[in-house]
């Protein structure tokens, strides 16, 4: 019941600019698009979705992504047709070419696929999806920080 538009394939290169006008490029580690015709993301643009190998996947994932220098609520990366938490990590950590990948990492949500199509057709897409508590960042911009973002991802190791 939901459309997809793969942006990149699998395999393929990733290219752009950082806010801090440095090039980036990666290969994308699965295929790479949006949901159309849902409402936008928390950054005025259609929800960013990884799909994997794995059709009769039940169960999708939706990543709420911080901002790795500030670690507030960037937007969220979904992950659909993946077969375990571990598979949508390893996907996510290798999606980025920075090494950052886990600053960037915020709280990770369990959806159904009726509860996906219930979320992007609903009233919000901007906010974090998740009770948002606990997980620290012990440095913002190189210095000591001991109070919490707001959001918790457990053990997300893959």
């Amino acid at each position: 019941g939901l459309d997809f538009t793969i942006e990149t394939p699998s395999g393929a290169y990733r290219r752009g600019v950082g806010r801090d006008g440095t090039s980036w490029s990666t290969i994308v580690p699965a295929n790479y698009g949006y949901v159309r015709r849902a409402k936008p993301g928390a950054d005025g643009e259609a929800l960013d979705f990884y799909i994997g190998s794995a059709p009769d996947a039940q169960t999708v994932w939706v990543i709420d992504q911080l901002d790795p220098d500030t670690g507030v609520f960037d937007e969220h990366k979904g992950f659909i047709a993946f077969e375990s938490l571990p598979a949508v990590i390893a996907t996510y950590r290798s999606a980025f070419s920075d090494g950052r990948a886990d600053e960037r990492l915020g709280a990770v949500h369990r959806v159904s696929i009726d509860g996906l199509k219930a979320w992007v057709r609903g009233d919000d897409t901007v906010s974090p999806l998740g009770t948002l508590v606990g997980k620290r960042r012990p440095y913002v911009n190189g210095r000591a920080n001991g109070r919490a973002n707001g959001h918790f991802n457990g053990d997300a190791r893959a």
